[in-house]
């Protein structure tokens, strides 16, 4: 192992590997004469250099600017040495986390980034969601959040069958940073932002539900402006409400929330496979198999609903001001209308439905998703089904068709990572319910041949049962003939001694009528 060198020998060694790099311990001015004065590109070969022949054991807080930089510098080319030792910087506490993740957000979308975000989480989820938390307050960095995040739920690997408690989405399911997601639903009027959050909330509510239940009252009011945002993209609040838009309210004052206007965003740059009719129905689906006596009362009523569940006002008008009269019924009849009926609806209420838990032991997310798209099965939420699960391969289309020529505007560039990594979360999210569907599949399968093997059995079981019977029939039979002649013989027997007393009586008596003959005879010879 060699020792670590200067500043400025390991400046005169920077092409050899075999040199290990300063363990830069002293200052700041280390890094700057490192760095300093150097182009752009010379200094992104140096931090390369630097970083894949550093180990950990001599990192400190001085390399975090340098691992920041390199994770911004082109290419995008993945070294696993790196990463692992940014990562490792990173869960030791090493790096400012916070810092580094407000560092990485803008540029979230480069693979680098999106490679140290996802590792990072995964080593140390709770840390990650809470300095998504702290970053989720800013509202540029909302997408860039969410989409990490849901990079980082798709991104682990899932077999199914696993207990549910134990994965990322059941752990974000008890987090504070889900009543940041919901609030971002609730309140803010950017089109893609409320597009990529829904999907996130539609991916954590089946591991879940059972601890989300109480959160069904606001996924309600979520529900209702997803109804609304169907065919009607978001406008900002400030702007004038208007035919064919969703006009939302300010946020309540108390909350503090900075709303996430939709600005330039519009619905068209998200994917097909993102599109508000497919995200909408997804979520619906996934809602409606949990709290079906729910969403009824509340588009029925959403004021009442919303008081009855102690829900205060999130907006800076009453609930009665937020949706006309009748407003969500309309909007979710077509939408509600190809829907099987629901058990709940029957024997629950919308309160007993929350307060039930019991329905939610041994259901695993396989069989809650399978059970979700049966209820919605019909042909058009077949099609609905099929636009997400072919929708990756459509949109691709589309962008290969409708890209320009390649141009320096970094704009464009990140646009076009964006739609891409959002093509990959809906891919990932297609490949993880595929599998979820299988899953279940199998699982029917081993219970339809537990079944007909214990059918069979069953019929074994009556087949012997009636050969049992029959051969008790006829012992019952020769019983009763046995018992018949019993009877029989024992009144012959009765009979036969009732004869030999008579007899025995009629013996007595001429053996006493001959005694008394022979006593007269003995006497009438005695007087002659």
């Amino acid at each position: 192992m060699t020792t670590p060198v200067s500043v400025a020998q390991w400046l005169e060694h920077i092409d050899h590997a075999s040199v290990s790099p300063p363990p830069l311990l002293a200052s700041q001015h280390d890094v700057d004469t490192l760095f300093g004065g150097l182009s752009n590109q010379g200094a992104i070969q140096r931090r390369s250099h630097l970083l894949a022949n550093a180990d950990s054991s001599c990192l400190n807080g001085l390399w975090q600017s340098v691992s920041e930089d390199w994770a911004l510098d082109p290419p995008d080319d993945i070294d696993d040495h790196i990463i692992n030792l940014i990562t490792t910087a990173l869960h030791s506490n090493v790096f400012d986390a916070e810092h580094f993740l407000k560092c990485l957000l803008p540029f979230y979308e480069r693979p680098k980034c999106q490679e140290i975000l996802t590792r990072w989480g995964t080593k140390d989820f709770e840390v990650f969601l809470r300095c998504c938390d702290k970053a989720f307050v800013n509202p540029t960095s909302r997408q860039a959040i969410t989409t990490t995040v849901m990079a980082l739920l798709l991104s682990t690997p899932y077999v199914p069958g696993t207990p549910a408690s134990s994965t990322y989405m059941a752990k974000l399911a008890s987090h504070s940073f889900l009543h940041s997601l919901i609030q971002s639903l609730i309140l803010d009027t950017c089109n893609i932002l409320f597009s990529v959050e829904l999907s996130c909330l539609a991916e954590i509510i089946p591991y879940a539900p059972q601890v989300l239940t109480a959160k069904a009252p606001l996924f309600m009011v979520i529900l209702g402006r997803a109804v609304c945002w169907y065919d009607r993209p978001f406008l900002d609040t400030e702007e004038a409400p208007r035919e064919g838009k969703t006009h939302t309210p300010a946020p309540n004052r108390d909350l503090g929330w900075a709303v996430a206007n939709a600005g330039d965003h519009r619905t068209e740059d998200l994917p097909l496979s993102l599109g508000p009719k497919q995200v909408v129905r997804l979520f619906l689906v996934t809602v409606y198999n949990a709290w079906p006596s729910n969403i009824i009362a509340f588009v029925r009523d959403p004021p009442s609903y919303l008081q009855n569940k102690s829900i205060e006002p999130l907006y800076s008008v009453p609930w009665s001001d937020v949706w006309d009269t009748g407003l969500l019924a309309a909007r979710a009849r077509p939408l509600l209308r190809d829907f099987h009926l629901h058990p709940s609806l029957i024997y629950l209420t919308s309160t007993a439905e929350l307060a039930d838990e019991k329905r939610w032991d041994k259901v695993e997310p396989s069989e809650y998703l399978a059970r979700s798209h049966m209820l919605a099965h019909s042909e058009r939420m077949s099609e609905g089904r099929s636009d997400l699960t072919q929708g990756t391969v459509e949109a691709v289309k589309t962008d290969d068709s409708t890209i320009e020529p390649v141009t320096n505007d970094c704009d464009d560039l990140q646009r076009l990572r964006r739609q891409i990594q959002l093509l990959k979360l809906e891919a990932m999210f297609s490949d993880r319910v595929r599998k979820q569907y299988l899953f279940h599949i199998g699982r029917l399968h081993t219970l339809s041949q537990r079944f007909n093997s214990d059918e069979a059995e069953i019929h074994s079981f009556v087949n012997r049962i009636k050969e049992q019977d029959k051969i008790i029939d006829g012992l019952t039979a020769d019983l009763s003939q046995q018992r018949l002649e019993a009877t029989q013989a024992q009144q012959k027997h009765l009979k036969w001694q009732e004869q030999l007393r008579e007899k025995l009586a009629s013996f007595r008596e001429e053996r006493r009528t001959s005694l008394d003959s022979l006593a007269q005879l003995r006497s009438d010879l005695g007087e002659e």
